[in-house]
């Protein structure tokens, strides 16, 4: 069961942010598009909905975890971007950014990683939609270093065998990239899973394995993470199939975020739809920027 105030936190911000994100899109259609500066400023408005709409989680998260709170503990909220092989082959100004920070990867192998069949995309962080426990609501309070992460395998459907999610989840990082490709919420009790992981299943190269098992180890901000992906149907384009956009990270300085895998599950289940008004923002942000038509 949430803590007892959880519910009542719940309804307020929900109501708050729907009704913040209403007016964004209203502003949207309403907006006379006459000069960049219109774009810019209303990017800004959308990222600053997008951030009050994570310091809703985060304030949401610590209630969850109120009981088992640790002295010094500090909670982090992230959005990562999803971007597809394709979309990246079509975009050589991104696609070199985003070469330049898959910092895990070798410079000489980012090419080709990024075009290894096992690739699908990868998830960008974006530094301006982030927030913290010390400072809510302001861009950039605890800004992260860049970084993307690639993806591997996605699920083609979400009715799959157990045997084929675990293929999935091999292929891929803990945290955001399984959550993006397996469609499902993902869950890593302490940082030190991810060395594990990619030296189980041999995943990348040595070199790589190595960066990974560093930064995981010396990143104590992120001693414990879980994972959600932000997705839903954009009919005109997709004929109703979900588009996934990125995802969103709730990490804290110590292990054992959510008090554990089925208590994360319910938080994914009782937050989703302030993940649906993130997805609505974010579409809309990739329409002022020119990504989505």
């Amino acid at each position: 069961m949430p803590p007892r105030t959880f519910l009542a936190d719940f309804d307020r911000l929900i109501q708050r942010d729907a009704e913040a994100t209403e007016r964004v899109v209203r502003g949207y259609f309403e907006q006379s598009w006459d000069s960049e500066g219109d774009r810019t400023n209303f990017r800004e408005r959308i990222d600053e909905t997008i951030r009050h709409i994570l310091d809703a989680i985060l304030d949401l998260a610590w209630t969850w975890d109120e009981a088992s709170m640790e002295p010094g503990v500090v909670y982090r909220v992230n959005v990562m971007w999803y971007y597809s092989r394709a979309y990246l082959e079509d975009n050589a100004i991104l696609r070199e950014a985003v070469l330049r920070e898959l910092r895990f990867h070798p410079e000489e192998e980012r090419e080709a990683q990024l075009a290894d069949d096992d690739t699908t995309g990868l998830l960008r962080v974006d530094p301006e939609l982030t927030t913290n426990s010390l400072e809510r609501g302001a861009a950039n309070p605890d800004t992260p270093e860049p970084l993307a992460l690639l993806v591997g395998p996605m699920l083609d459907s979400p009715k799959t065998d157990q045997a084929v999610l675990e293929a999935i989840r091999a292929f891929n990082l803990p945290g955001a990239p399984t959550a993006v490709a397996t469609a499902r919420s993902d869950y890593v009790e302490d940082s030190d899973e991810f060395a594990v992981h990619v030296n189980e299943h041999e995943l990348y190269t040595p070199a790589t394995r190595e960066r990974v098992a560093t930064y995981y180890r010396d990143d104590h901000k992120g001693k414990s993470i879980v994972s959600f992906t932000i997705r839903g149907p954009v009919s005109a384009a997709t004929d109703g199939s979900p588009v996934t956009l990125g995802a969103v990270n709730v990490y804290r300085n110590y292990a054992g975020i959510m008090g554990g895998l089925d208590r994360a599950r319910q938080f994914a289940l009782v937050t989703a739809p302030f993940r649906n008004l993130l997805f609505r923002l974010m579409l809309l942000r990739g329409k002022v920027d020119g990504e989505q038509e």
